[in-house]
């Protein structure tokens, strides 16, 4: 009989224990889901702006053609000026009617340590304030997201002339979230170091120049590119596929460079010196009429058809990279301004 009480009462203590527990789940729960809304709220972005800086991201991908996957691996480093509760990183993916989903990470940690209380909630990762410190922190953690012909800012783009691939971004105006864990607001510029491991022959460009590209098995090749000062989420913008580059031969203060695709390397030869001219002479007018030279030593221009809006500059260190649509939006009559804007 005693000790059927004592199991009894240790059943009852387990009961109880387990019950103060989950209220208390849910209480935190609720506590990191209040004010975790949908895209980035202003009173969101001006809590995180206050109190975060010093902010990078340590950002590695892979490019496997002719699959929509993509994975990789980031670290995120910042500052706190004081200890918080919550912190929340923007993430998300879309499902097939195009509605905001939460995306796919995995081995969650936080300044080395592993998280199991972190939250995904409306296209955010929600981290408890109890994991990190004032001071300099660090989260880590592996994801996975998508590319696409359309509808997302990783743009997967299949040459109908010769069947290449080409892979490509637009983060404009707050789509980097889709790609890759941030904190996808304007005002928390970032450094950004930046790899991508993908085919040996292909190219990869980004917003700063490639720091050095090292084999890694049987065709694959890893490209590392130099830290960019800091920059916004949205101008941070890489293209990777099998480019051929032309160079300007005049020699011009800032190396000029132009991105085609293989299928179109003969039409490329027939108009690259106008577009190199237009170049020049719209980098000319700018610097004439701002008084300033232009803060760049690398511009490079990649042609790729279907982007939106015409072009992007994306600038980084030392460099600009500008993707623009197909030569079929440069027609001779062009004028002098239209190789920038």
């Amino acid at each position: 009989m005693k000790i059927q009480n004592r199991f009894k009462h240790m059943y009852l203590r387990i009961l109880f224990a387990c019950f103060v527990y989950s209220v208390f789940f849910v209480i935190s729960s609720t506590s990191m889901n209040m004010n975790v809304t949908e895209g980035v709220s202003r009173e969101l972005a001006t809590e995180r702006a206050a109190g975060i800086s010093e902010l990078g991201y340590k950002l590695k991908i892979e490019i496997v053609p002719g699959t929509e996957k993509v994975i990789g691996k980031e670290e995120i480093s910042f500052t706190l000026s004081v200890k918080t509760d919550p912190i929340v990183i923007d993430f998300r993916d879309l499902d097939e009617q195009g509605r905001t989903i939460n995306g796919r990470i995995s081995d969650l940690a936080v300044n080395g340590v592993a998280v199991a209380d972190a939250l995904q909630i409306n296209g955010h990762i929600v981290i408890p304030g109890d994991h990190f410190k004032a001071g300099e922190n660090r989260v880590s953690l592996s994801f996975e997201t998508k590319s696409s012909a359309a509808g997302r800012p990783l743009i997967r783009y299949l040459d109908r002339d010769d069947g290449s691939e080409y892979v490509y971004t637009l983060f404009v105006p707050m789509d980097a979230s889709l790609a890759f864990p941030c904190f996808d607001q304007p005002d928390l510029k970032a450094k950004f170091h930046f790899s991508v491991r993908t085919k040996s022959d292909w190219t990869v460009i980004g917003n700063s120049r490639l720091e050095r590209r090292s084999p890694d098995g049987d065709g694959v090749s890893i490209f590392e590119f130099e830290p960019t000062p800091p920059i916004s989420t949205y101008l941070f913008a890489f293209a990777a596929g099998p480019f051929q580059i032309f160079n300007d031969e005049t020699k011009p203060e800032v190396d000029l460079r132009v991105l085609v695709r293989k299928s179109q390397v003969n039409r490329a030869t027939e108009h690259l010196p106008e577009v190199f001219s237009l170049t020049r002479s719209g980098m000319k007018h700018y610097i004439d009429y701002f008084d300033h030279r232009f803060p760049f030593t690398k511009y490079d221009q990649v042609l790729l058809p279907g982007f939106a809006y015409g072009g992007m500059e994306h600038a980084g260190r030392h460099s600009c990279a500008r993707i623009r649509s197909s030569f079929a939006r440069l027609p001779p009559e062009a004028t002098s301004l239209a190789g920038l804007h």
